[in-house]
């Protein structure tokens, strides 16, 4: 009798946990979709709390907006409106995305890293943003973090309340890995 009971119970969470996995698609774009091993983190949910995982390993499905063509390191994840982007670049063991990634859903693991910079760090990126326009490079960078001249007015009222002499400029996900969800 004990077995039985034992064994009607096991089925039954088998049975619940296979409608549960399979609920994923009817999520809505902000809510986060867990599995039985990661939970996987929508870019709304990401972009909505930066600072919060700061340092974290996480693993994000996003809409691949574009890769950057010089080398492919860098990814793009935009929001739920495409308003937002999530910049996501490859790191030492991954070497670069794949070229068939933009335009398509991609899953990325990696850690959510603080850009950290001081004025003399501004400036030498206003200038390589200036370099960068002028060859024809795209702006999303600027998009996912916004300018150098906008975070240099921001580094200046932080200093003149009395603040750090280094700012927090954006985040981007150093990726391990990526992939293509079938």
């Amino acid at each position: 009798m004990k077995f039985t009971h034992l064994f009607l119970i096991g089925a039954l969470s088998v049975a619940c946990a296979g409608t549960v996995g399979c609920s994923k698609s009817a999520k809505a774009a902000d809510e986060v979709v867990e599995g039985p091993e990661v939970t996987v983190l929508t870019v709304d949910s990401v972009l909505s709390n930066l600072e919060g995982l700061a340092d974290d390993t996480v693993v994000i499905e996003g809409y691949c907006s574009h890769i950057c063509k010089h080398g492919g390191k860098k990814a793009f994840l935009a929001n739920s409106d495409t308003t937002a982007l999530l910049m996501c670049v490859a790191d030492e063991q991954l070497a670069a995305f794949a070229p068939d990634c933009p335009g398509q859903v991609i899953t990325v693991e990696g850690i959510i890293t603080p850009i950290t910079m001081g004025r003399a760090d501004l400036a030498a990126r206003a200038e390589a943003e200036a370099k960068a326009e002028a060859e024809g490079h795209c702006d999303s960078e600027k998009k996912a973090n916004g300018t150098a001249a906008e975070k240099l007015a921001k580094l200046d009222e932080q200093i003149a309340a009395g603040g750090d002499t280094t700012l927090v400029c954006g985040y981007y996900v150093n990726t391990s890995s990526f992939a293509v969800p079938e």
